[in-house]
């Protein structure tokens, strides 16, 4: 995830907000920062970090972090989907 001084947004289980998660989350680029946050399964928020409300913060995320994206099983859960949905097969992991 670290590269030339990007700086995530990091969230927490006990977070209560976060920012805005896009279509190219996941997507590995120069600007994958952009697309949303990561989260840190750590108690403490980064010596260096800049806290934001609802438990957020924003640092430079370092090669060994306990940090990781969001499963698209935990995205669905934040989207309101219910436990058992499931996606039609023929839609491609695109359309997903």
């Amino acid at each position: 995830f670290a590269r030339m001084g990007q700086r995530w947004e990091v969230v927490r289980p006990s977070s209560t907000s976060t920012s805005t998660f896009t279509s190219g989350y996941s997507t590995v680029c120069h600007e994958a920062h952009r697309f949303g946050p990561l989260l840190s399964l750590s108690g403490t928020p980064a010596v260096e970090s800049v806290v934001l409300d609802g438990g957020r913060e924003r640092r430079l995320v370092q090669p060994n972090d306990d940090v990781r994206l969001f499963s698209p099983r935990e995205l669905m859960r934040l989207s309101g989907f219910p436990e058992d949905f499931v996606f039609p097969e023929a839609l491609t992991v695109r359309q997903r």
